[in-house]
């Protein structure tokens, strides 16, 4: 009985223990800590912050005497200094760091042997807590790993370098090595009224980044007609998207959305899908009912038109009784070779007449291989297709300034030239479609290649990657064609990405191009969409994750940054905060059960 009542007593105690600890909400941790500098220990000592909160007036520690003043804030990393200033040469912080913004002086002093330090918020709630030993030389500071884990793991804390790194990223957080890209959701891209958001979606990597996007607008002249403020994604851990943009744009005209990455705080691998531009196209609505659909190509502009231009291609589209939506235009030479980038435009609704200018980009020809003289713009889709002839002369030389440097850039590179020549732009759940690359050996001997494709999205494939594997011997100075048949057995619809993947004998980096392409799925029967969608075990499994993770992903916490832009942030952390909760919990059923058995005894 004795026994019995000490543990009723411990186990009341540790009950008020638990429910006297507040937590605060704030999201500040300490990151460095420099306890045992070299010289005068008060001289200079520090303690860093990290974090981000609009007011701190009124956190102080204990461990050391430090109360934030009113108006105190922090924006990144915030240093707190022993002494600050002083009299003298070489005896306080700002003689050590002059570099390093700090305004505040806390006294009392770390103890070398280890300590606790608590920082606490206004209300008194725990914003964080280091626990610390000896785990440092003299004159180096512990860095915090990684600014998210536990503080207190003495795994999370490391060694800096002699001086330590106050106000600056820890030198223990080199960068690590991630991918995003960045795609448009865009669910019309033709219509009286486009809207689109901005999307940055991790391929690899862990953690989280913040990332800066920029994007605008451009007018088919590449002139840009809206800029706007720059989208900041903050602790992003598998993807951000933006809020909703529809502006007024004049009617009747083809535009750029044009968006990029221009800060990352991991180390970006593959910088080619930081940028995306999207051809999309603001109508203009005329009232006719026919069932068949038309196209006419009513003029292109301008009259004097040379390899590399940009050509304003003015079109009158009238869509009638077909499920059809895709509609494309294009320069070729007399033996249906094309000459230009592909435009495209999807067209929703039927009986509808608009008349529209689409861009069409010619390709530079800085090698000469096209002679002056006829060629034909097309525009085709619908069930439908319209020409019109034109005729070229001459070389822009400016854009070839810009694609000679790009090409001594590719040099350093390799000597491979290689470009996806034909491809649709808008592909069928289960039906297969070619994909035609022609690739030019430039080495001064023979090559052997593998050459394979896939359909993917983020981090998952939709079709196959190696399925159509090609294995290609190609010849000094020759060029050669290889089509690959794809198929996209999986998906919804939307837009996604076709890379194109070559490995030559030898060479351990692979050439990668990659295009994007929409998937259009059907309506099909009931009956046929049970038998698409019979999965095995582990694709049933696979399938439930996804879910799991797709619903962690809406549960978001919305972010405004200055500038109005709406940035969705996953609620999966939420699972690290109740570790604790669910310990705590596993500790007091064990109590329990030992009370219980030993009252069975007595």
């Amino acid at each position: 009985m004795h026994f019995q009542g000490k543990m009723a007593k411990f186990f009341l105690l540790f009950l008020c223990f638990i429910f006297m600890i507040n937590t605060s909400n704030a999201d500040i941790v300490i990151s460095e800590i420099m306890y045992n500098p070299d010289g005068d220990e008060y001289d200079f000592e520090f303690i860093e912050l990290f974090g981000k909160e609009d007011n701190i007036s009124g956190y102080y520690f204990e461990g050391i005497d430090f109360v934030f003043p009113q108006n105190s804030s922090i924006d990144g990393y915030l240093v707190i200094a022993n002494t600050l200033n002083h009299t003298g040469e070489n005896n306080d912080f700002r003689d050590r760091y002059p570099e390093i913004e700090c305004y505040y002086e806390y006294k009392g002093t770390l103890l070398n042997t280890g300590e606790t330090i608590i920082l606490r918020d206004d209300k008194g709630e725990i914003a964080d807590v280091v626990s610390y030993d000896d785990w440092t030389e003299e004159n180096c500071s512990l860095e915090r790993v990684d600014l998210d884990g536990y503080s207190s793991d003495p795994s999370n804390w490391a060694e800096s370098p002699a001086g330590g790194t106050p106000g600056k990223e820890n030198s223990c957080r080199a960068k690590q090595e991630c991918d995003w890209e960045l795609i448009a959701i865009i669910e019309n891209k033709a219509g009286e009224d486009i809207e689109w958001q901005i999307r940055a979606s991790k391929l690899k990597g862990e953690g989280k980044a913040n990332i800066t996007i920029k994007h605008w607008i451009e007018d088919s002249y590449g002139t840009a007609v809206r800029d706007y403020s720059d989208i900041l994604a903050e602790n992003s851990l598998r993807q951000k998207t933006s809020n909703k943009y529809s502006p007024r744009l004049d009617k009747g005209e083809g535009y750029f959305i044009k968006a990029n990455i221009t800060k990352i705080s991991c180390k970006d691998s593959d910088e080619s899908n930081n940028f995306l531009s999207e051809l999309v196209y603001v109508m203009e609505r005329k009232g006719t009912v026919r069932e068949d659909s038309d196209i006419s190509i009513e003029k292109v502009t301008p009259n004097d038109i040379r390899f590399g231009d940009t050509l304003k291609v003015h079109l009158d589209i009238y869509k009638g009784n077909t499920s059809k939506y895709a509609a494309y235009s294009y320069a070729e030479d007399e033996e249906g070779k094309r000459i230009s980038e592909i435009s495209t435009l999807h067209i929703k609704g039927k009986f509808i007449n608009q008349s529209l200018t689409v861009p069409v980009q010619l390709k530079p020809d800085c090698k000469e291989k096209y002679e002056n003289g006829d060629y034909i713009i097309v525009a085709e889709g619908l069930g439908t297709r319209a020409e019109k002839e034109i005729s070229i002369n001459g070389i822009n030389s400016r854009l070839c300034k810009e694609v000679k440097v790009e090409a001594e850039k590719k040099e350093k590179r390799g000597k491979l030239d290689f470009e996806i020549t034909k491809m649709p732009l808008t592909v069928y759940l289960n039906e297969s479609f070619n994909v035609e690359l022609d690739i030019e050996n430039n080495y001064d001997d023979d090559i052997r290649l593998e050459v394979w494709s896939y359909v993917y999205r983020g981090a998952k494939k939709y079709s196959a990657e190696k399925d159509n594997l090609e294995y290609v011997k190609i010849e000094e100075d020759e060029r050669r064609k290889i089509i690959m048949k794809n198929k996209v057995v999986e998906g919804e619809e939307g837009y996604y990405k076709l890379k194109v993947k070559i490995k030559k004998e030898g060479r351990k980096t692979l050439f990668e191009e990659r295009k994007q392409i929409y998937l259009n799925v059907p309506e099909i029967s009931m009956e046929k969409s049970e038998k698409l969608t019979l999965l095995s075990k582990e694709e049933k499994d696979e399938e439930k994750y996804d879910e799991k993770a797709d619903a962690e992903l809406k549960e978001t916490n919305i972010a405004n940054t200055e500038n109005g832009s709406v940035i969705y942030e996953s609620g999966i952390f939420f699972v690290k905060g109740m570790i604790p909760v669910f310990l705590i919990f596993l500790f007091l059923l064990a109590i329990g059960v030992s009370l219980y058995r030993l009252r069975d005894k007595t």
